[in-house]
């Protein structure tokens, strides 16, 4: 039973996909180990355009891309312990962490791995045998992130 902040967030540092009862039509994903720990995608999405996407075969004509960002809610029972947002990407199929400006990188972006691994328990998609070739990891690449 989980009983500590620090708990939930190492659950979510830590957990695979698999550990959690994911529900994709309503954006609900519940912790198989302690079902009062659950994440829930807010239902309004937002369009979302910036220089470092990568293109993808559901751009369109215009060059407007299918993208949007999303904000999810860890929950233990009813209580927020935190919002997460994050960035859908190629038509639907996968959701990468927003990056964050380094100062100490020559002002590259980059990503956390705890936010990657957030990204890899709610990434539409069914998750891959491993979780190094996850389409989460391949767009990260694919946008020049450095995962810190």
């Amino acid at each position: 039973m989980i009983n500590t902040l620090d708990t939930i967030d190492e659950v979510l540092k830590n957990s695979k996909p698999n550990e959690w009862q994911r529900s994709e039509d309503s954006g609900l994903f519940v912790y198989r180990s302690d079902v009062n720990l659950r994440i829930e995608r807010d239902s309004n999405f937002e369009d979302f355009d910036e220089d470092w996407l990568p293109s993808t075969p559901f751009d369109n004509i215009s060059g407007k891309k299918p993208v949007y960002k999303v904000k999810y809610i860890v929950k233990y029972n009813q209580t927020e312990i935190a919002h997460k947002f994050l960035i859908l990407i190629d038509g639907v199929y996968v959701l990468i962490p927003m990056p964050k400006k380094s100062n100490n990188l020559g002002g590259s972006l980059f990503v956390t791995s705890d936010d990657v691994n957030f990204a890899k328990i709610v990434t539409i998609c069914p998750p891959t045998v491993s979780q190094e070739i996850s389409p989460v990891n391949e767009y990260i690449n694919r946008c020049g992130f450095d995962i810190i």
